[in-house]
């Protein structure tokens, strides 16, 4: 099934709202109502909404529907304060939306090309796209006919972190469309190259760990995070650096990544071994972890003797 409305409607204390539904003519169909608070109820017609609503965050409340005519959802509030409720209606049909971009993830400031491609287009259909930035600040994304039911645009964002990317149609048969876009957030600069050694931390003539060390340019002083792994020549993992985060200050400095020998050991793989998957974040203890910078190849390490490792 695909969405054919979606919208957020505010229904008064003690009253009562109606929101016109079309279902385009389906065999079949879907409506979920999403609210906060268990004083809300919904039907249509005589069917009337099922679900759970009492969880800490509400809930929701849904139907399904066969050969459904088009009408009214009638939605009551019991409570004494109002409350915005979500209403979504999903319809049996070979006429859907999808937008993609270019990448998942992207530098702060890069331009990705979007791409928004509806099935079963008829004559007369326009889509529209924005960028929904964390903050919920919304950017309008231009797009250009590329064929039928088929739209291309570009974007650049400036804001780290996860961004919606979000599409619709426009007029009869509407629908939508949603992508999330990773955006660094451009306080960290990945330089090239890394400088290497082992490190014996017990004396015994084996290396308890291979330590990287890669060159960062840092324009907020923050506390950061770096992950990467370590591949064999057949681009399998040798080992994943655990390096707690780091206050780092603002400018030019290097940044150290620890390999455990112990896991290179138990790969039964020498070198070289390549650096692949950088990643810097900052905030890395709370749930609002942005990814600064990325670099998906360093290039590769001395030609290290897996059995010259700690085990």
């Amino acid at each position: 099934m695909d969405a054919n409305f979606g919208t957020a409607v505010t229904v008064p204390a003690g009253g009562s709202v109606d929101v016109p539904l079309s279902f385009e003519g389906t065999s079949a169909a879907q409506i979920v109502v999403s609210a906060s608070d268990s004083s809300i109820d919904a039907s249509f017609g005589s069917t009337t909404l099922t679900g759970d609503l009492s969880g800490a965050e509400g809930g929701s409340v849904g139907a399904s529907l066969s050969n459904p005519l088009d009408g009214p959802l009638h939605i009551t509030n019991s409570g004494t304060v109002s409350e915005t409720v979500g209403v979504i209606v999903m319809i049996a049909t070979g006429r859907k939306l999808t937008v993609t971009s270019s990448v998942s993830s992207v530098a702060n400031g890069q331009t990705v090309t979007i791409d928004v491609v509806l099935t079963q287009p008829v004559t007369g259909d326009s889509v529209g796209a924005e960028l929904v930035d964390p903050a919920g600040t919304r950017t309008p994304i231009t797009l250009t006919q590329d064929g039928d039911g088929h739209w291309t645009g570009q974007i650049s964002p400036t804001v780290g972190g996860g961004s919606d990317i979000n599409a619709w149609t426009n007029g009869n048969g509407i629908r939508r469309a949603q992508t999330v876009l990773n955006v660094e957030g451009g306080n960290v600069t990945i330089g090239s190259g890394f400088t290497e050694r082992l490190n014996d931390t017990n004396a015994d003539g084996l290396a308890d760990q291979l330590i990287l060390t890669i060159p960062v340019t840092v324009a907020k002083a923050d506390s950061y995070q770096v992950r990467g792994r370590l591949v064999d020549a057949d681009g399998k993992t040798v080992a994943v650096n655990y390096d707690p985060p780091i206050e780092l200050s603002t400018g030019a400095q290097t940044l150290p990544m620890t390999f455990d020998g112990l896991d290179i050991y138990a790969s039964g793989q020498s070198g070289p071994y390549r650096l692949k998957d950088v990643m810097i974040s900052s905030n890395p203890l709370s749930s609002g972890q942005v990814l600064e910078a990325s670099a998906p190849d360093m290039g590769a390490t001395q030609a290290y003797d897996y059995k010259a490792f700690e085990h």
